[in-house]
Order: C-alpha cells, then sequence, then structure tokens
C-alpha cells in the first residue's frame, strides 16, 4: 500500500461517468472475468489488512479497511448488475453493460492508486 503521496498533489483516477457515450464493446466473458478477478483481490487485500491490524490500527490503516470495505462492496453491485444484464433484451442490456463496464474501469483505476495494484 502506498502512503507516501504528496499533501497537494492531485493522483485522482481519471473516473468516467456512466452517462458518457456508450464504450466499445467488452465481450461479456472478459467483464465476467474481471469481476471475479477484483473479487478476488479485494478479498485478499481484506484477509491481509485483517492479519496486520492484530496489532493496535494506525489511521492510515483504518483508511485503508474502509476503502477496502468500500471495494468490496462496489465489486458485489458490479457483479449483481451484470448478473442483471444478462437477463435483460436489448437496448437494455447494451446499456447496463457498459454501466458495469465503467464501473469496472472505475475500480480498477482505484485499486491500481491506492494499493499500486495494476489488473490487466
Amino acid at each position: 500500500m502506498r502512503l507516501d503521496r504528496a499533501v497537494g498533489q492531485d493522483k485522482s483516477p481519471d473516473l468516467r461517468a456512466s452517462s458518457e457515450a456508450p464504450q466499445p464493446k467488452v465481450p461479456e466473458n472478459e467483464l465476467e472475468n474481471r469481476i471475479i478477478n477484483l473479487d478476488k483481490l479485494t478479498d485478499a487485500l481484506s484477509s491481509a489488512l485483517k492479519l496486520a491490524v492484530n496489532q493496535p490500527p494506525a489511521s492510515s490503516e483504518f483508511h485503508a479497511i474502509d476503502l477496502v470495505s468500500d471495494l468490496r462492496l462496489k465489486v458485489k453491485a458490479s457483479q449483481q448488475m451484470f448478473q442483471l444484464a444478462r437477463l435483460l433484451e436489448e437496448p437494455a442490456r447494451t446499456d447496463v453493460l457498459s454501466t458495469v463496464t465503467v464501473s469496472i474501469e472505475n475500480l480498477e483505476a482505484i485499486i491500481a492508486l491506492e494499493f499500486g495494484v495494476e489488473l490487466k
């Protein structure tokens, strides 16, 4: 986990809103694999932080725990949206899959920024 960021530097990822123009179509199996990988990664991060918090945690560890909990919820929500999209018919299916794709890209950017883990 990188905690060496200088104060005042804006290193926030370029997060896209889901209302932007539809993204290029990502194959559903690739999107599903990315969601599964994010789920496994957030579980591993959560487990690692729980092991590290056996001593009194510092404020930066509380931030990391909150961040991982937030990421886990967002990954689960993306999983459920993806499952919902599979049940829909066109054009709603494409719209929901586009929203899920943008959400997954944003989650990957946040994980890369906060934890230094590149997902590709």
